[in-house]
């Protein structure tokens, strides 16, 4: 019910298009990876696939009441960010993917702005290389315009979520 009316709002306030949702593997563990340049990314990607997804999130989020409960519903795991601490949350990650679910990463760990790049956390190749699951790249658009980093509130701009993926069934 979450997932569909987030998608209802994402089409109807940013004008929301997905494409290559249904080509994710619908069981087993899997792993999307996609670049991060909005709050709006975890919000349109979740809402847009057909299954369930485990979710990171930096720590401090898990520090305000109301929005730490909604996480804990939404199966987002908080992640210490330091470079030290993380491995926690991707020991849960790992053991979800072993349980056979989907999860989804952002490879450089953090928002980026539209022009800047920067290397895949190591986490990343970690949880592929121990996991053994489905890797599928993915790519969000639109969404640091619709929601900027130095902007209190989103606004009405069209975003896209795209999977760059094809599975063998």
């Amino acid at each position: 019910m979450v997932q569909k009316t987030m998608r209802f709002c994402l089409r109807q306030v940013f004008h929301a298009s997905i494409s290559g949702a249904a080509s994710v593997p619908g069981a087993g563990p899997c792993l999307i990876a996609c670049n991060h340049a909005s709050y709006i990314d975890p919000i349109l990607i979740g809402s847009a696939l057909p299954r369930e997804l485990i979710f990171l999130a930096k720590a401090d989020l898990f520090r305000i009441p109301i929005l730490s409960t909604w996480l804990g519903y939404l199966n987002v795991i908080g992640v210490v960010r330091d470079g030290k601490h993380g491995g926690p949350a991707l020991m849960a990650i790992l053991s979800g993917l072993h349980s056979g679910a989907a999860a989804l990463i952002f490879p450089q760990g953090h928002r980026m702005t539209k022009d800047a790049t920067a290397l895949p956390q190591h986490g990343v190749g970690w949880l592929v290389i121990r996991s053994g699951a489905t890797v599928v790249p993915a790519r969000v658009f639109g969404t640091g315009q619709a929601w900027p980093r130095d902007k209190l509130l989103p606004r009405p701009r069209p975003v896209a979520f795209e999977i760059w993926f094809r599975h063998q069934r």
